[in-house]
């Protein structure tokens, strides 16, 4: 037979699991998750550039160069050229649980991106593309291959792909940049 303390003690742990339940059905009812349509705080890749030498009078009024450096954002294709392959590398990692990159490699959840840069969009034979990527007239270049990783389903409204995105330019940089190495 059950004692009353069992009866007290199941009963308690059932009222706890309602409860909760009943808690986060309401909380998921009150709270209405949006999708921000733009960063709130806009981050801007800052790289150092060299000018000409400042000259500058001294005290004994002999002229010294200064050398001075001004700021100025670094471009997608300076930070292409100068990317770090290895770290790309690393980064597509997370990028081969639903895509292969290796030449004449099987589709997954998404397509073979072997030769991806440079290529039409929803191009690659035996792939069922989502019709907003059909829709998409484009090419993956740099340009577009930088604004889809760092927003998917910004850039490509309707697109299938579940990856919410690469927020570094840098890191965007450094996949793009090897990826540009699985080709041809």
């Amino acid at each position: 037979m059950i004692g009353s303390g069992m009866i007290k003690f199941f009963s308690a742990i059932l009222v706890a699991g309602i409860t909760l339940t009943l808690i986060s059905f309401i909380g998921n009812k009150a709270i209405i998750a949006q999708e921000l349509e733009k960063d709130a705080v806009p981050i801007e890749v800052i790289a150092k550039v060299k000018t000409e030498p400042k000259q500058v009078k001294t005290t004994n009024n002999e002229e010294v160069a200064i050398e001075t450096a001004e700021e100025a954002p670094a471009s997608l294709e300076e930070l292409i050229a100068s990317a770090d392959l290895k770290k790309g590398a690393k980064l597509s990692k997370k990028c081969a649980a639903c895509h292969s990159f290796n030449e004449g490699g099987k589709h997954k959840i998404g397509p073979n991106l072997w030769n991806i840069v440079g290529s039409k969009a929803a191009t690659k034979d035996g792939f069922k593309y989502s019709k907003a990527l059909i829709s998409f007239d484009g090419e993956w270049n740099h340009a577009s291959l930088n604004e889809f990783i760092l927003k998917p389903k910004k850039f490509i409204s309707g697109t299938k792909m579940g990856y919410a995105g690469m927020k570094k330019i840098e890191d965007r940089a450094a996949l793009i940049a090897w990826m540009q190495t699985q080709s041809e």
